[in-house]
């Protein structure tokens, strides 16, 4: 699969799947938790808010590193043929500077309902750079893309 099919694909998946996994480095063991988010920067960067007291929050001030996981299983045998499975990698960080407005627009474009938990002094809202994208389809086909910086 070539850049320009990938992108697509991952464009695609993005506008259908509205919620990924993300992983952080715990004390004692990767941490997880499902996070609504949001593709930028032409998918260089994911988006996401998570309340400032939440353990996934501490854990990315110690670890930036993350890893997100978004598929489109239906949880039928035959998405082992059909299903998509993306990891993004990445470091996060607070959303800040002259991209942060964009940011919160966007995020709050794809989840209208979150406008107050986003506003609130409580939401760390979060903007992940994306190193690589893993891709897994069909079971088997593995494409990995570097993302220019």
């Amino acid at each position: 699969m070539e850049e320009t099919q990938l992108r697509t694909a991952l464009k695609r998946l993005f506008a259908e799947q509205l919620f990924a996994v993300l992983a952080t480095e715990g004390r004692r063991a990767p941490h997880l938790n499902i996070v609504s988010f949001a593709p930028a920067d032409e998918l260089r960067t994911i988006l996401f808010a998570t309340p400032r007291q939440s353990q996934k929050f501490a854990n990315l001030r110690r670890h930036p590193e993350v890893a997100l996981f978004v598929d489109n299983r239906s949880n039928r045998l035959q998405d082992l043929q059909e299903v998509y499975g993306v990891e993004i990698s990445g470091t996060a960080a607070e959303a800040a500077g002259p991209e942060e407005p964009r940011y919160r627009e966007l995020y709050l474009a794809r989840f209208p309902a979150l406008e107050e938990f986003l506003g609130s002094p409580g939401t760390a809202f979060m903007a992940v750079r994306v190193r690589r994208y893993d891709v897994v389809h069909r079971f088997q086909e593995v494409v990995f893309w570097e993302v220019p910086q």
